[in-house]
């Protein structure tokens, strides 16, 4: 809900956006091949389903070449895709007290209220502990990756910085 809001301004318009996304994920949820790649399958159908808004809407000038360029949407794709294969890599590198609730709340699914009931953590302090080991994922990706983006912001290159850190990490991700 979150992406489709960034990216259409009428809030009712968003919700109606990601209602089709839940329907098609529903609709499609047989032709998911692979787990892993499962956020980057829905983020591509909230992506599709924001760009048939506009379409319906017959807004061209909201139709940037960037948008619609299907090409760039693969290549974007498999950027998000070679982050997504790098993402393990960095989790394991963060301080136990944020892997752990890193992959139960972002990787297994746990909701944050329900998680702090069942570890006993304060739900404001975990929240805090998620955001900090979310920080300290993205800013090891800054300082291991050259990330380019489009003008809209979507990903279009990864590469590998010549950092020492990263070297380790580069033999199992997906950057090339």
């Amino acid at each position: 809900m979150n992406f489709i809001k960034s990216k259409v301004t009428c809030v009712e318009d968003a919700k109606d956006i990601y209602q089709e996304v839940l329907v098609k994920i529903i609709d499609k949820s047989g032709s998911l091949t692979k787990e892993e790649s499962l956020k980057s399958w829905v983020f591509a159908i909230a992506r599709n389903q924001v760009i048939d808004y506009y379409r319906s809407k017959k807004i061209p000038e909201l139709l940037s070449d960037s948008i619609l360029d299907r090409s760039v949407e693969r290549k974007e794709s498999k950027v998000h895709s070679e982050l997504e294969s790098c993402m393990h890599a960095f989790i394991n590198l963060l301080p136990t007290e944020y892997k752990e609730l890193i992959i139960k709340s972002d990787i297994d699914g746990t909701s944050q209220k329900e998680l702090s009931e069942t570890i006993g953590i304060n739900y404001v302090t975990l929240r805090s502990k998620v955001q900090r080991g979310r920080e300290r994922i993205r800013n090891m990706i800054l300082d291991s990756c050259n990330i380019e983006k489009d003008a809209a912001g979507g990903l279009l290159e990864c590469e590998p910085r010549s950092s020492k850190d990263f070297q380790q990490i580069s033999s199992s991700c997906g950057c090339n």
